[in-house]
């Protein structure tokens, strides 16, 4: 009996009579069975979260503490605003990927300040200055 039976193992190439055989690169491969998983992809939404935490790291000047801090739809909503959104199909569990139609960008004004630089408490004593 060899170390691989005793320790359960399954031979991964067998012959008709299911004796271990050399696999194609003249190997023998020895496998073990494990129990099917209790769980789905779909379940793991600590990866996501996980995901989301690093992206919002990389792209912004918020602590990792401040971050964790927040509920799973507050990081969905804030990566949206962002500019991203959850793709499951993307690498091996999804990721966060750039939006395929962005959110508006909200761009800068012009505001013209016509006020002085004294503010409404010596507005009145310089209109009296003036000729």
């Amino acid at each position: 009996m060899t170390i691989y039976r005793h320790a359960n193992a399954t031979p991964m190439y067998t012959d008709r009579s299911g004796a271990p055989i050399p696999g194609p690169s003249g190997k023998y491969g020895w496998a073990w069975r494990l129990p099917c998983p209790q769980w789905g992809w779909q379940d793991l939404e600590c990866i996501k979260r996980s995901e989301a935490i690093d992206l919002l790291l990389t792209i912004t000047e918020v602590s990792e503490n401040i971050i964790d801090g927040y509920k799973d739809y507050v990081l969905e909503a804030w990566l949206g605003e962002l500019g991203y959104e959850w793709d499951p199909n993307v690498g091996v569990a999804g990721a966060w990927v750039p939006m395929r139609e962005p959110p508006p960008v909200f761009g800068s004004i012009q505001i013209t300040d016509t006020g002085s630089d004294f503010g409404p408490l010596f507005a009145g004593q310089q209109q009296e200055a003036q000729p």
